[in-house]
């Protein structure tokens, strides 16, 4: 689905792919993702992208893999223990 919603959105606002992938990840990873379906890239960074291209991912069901479940999960945990003053 957020393939689709990327895919249209840099043809429509015509966004070159250096502005739309600069400091999310590198062209090759981006098209093996995308037309080859390899898991080369993270939901965080496809939300990124999305994010950039001026949509809001939260309109959106994403399933994710345990994995990426997990990294996402044991990030907002170090949030909160800083936003606690537990960690630096």
């Amino acid at each position: 689905m957020l393939k689709q919603v990327i895919k249209r959105e840099q043809k429509e606002q015509k966004v070159e792919e250096t502005v739309l992938f600069d400091g999310i990840c590198e062209t090759k990873e981006y098209y093996l993702w995308m037309e080859e379906d390899e898991p080369t890239i993270w939901m965080m960074q496809v939300y990124a992208m999305v994010q950039r291209l001026g949509r809001s991912v939260d309109k959106f069901d994403t399933i994710l893999s345990e994995d990426e479940y997990l990294f996402a999960w044991r990030r907002e945990l170090i949030w909160q223990k800083i936003r606690q003053g537990e960690m630096e």
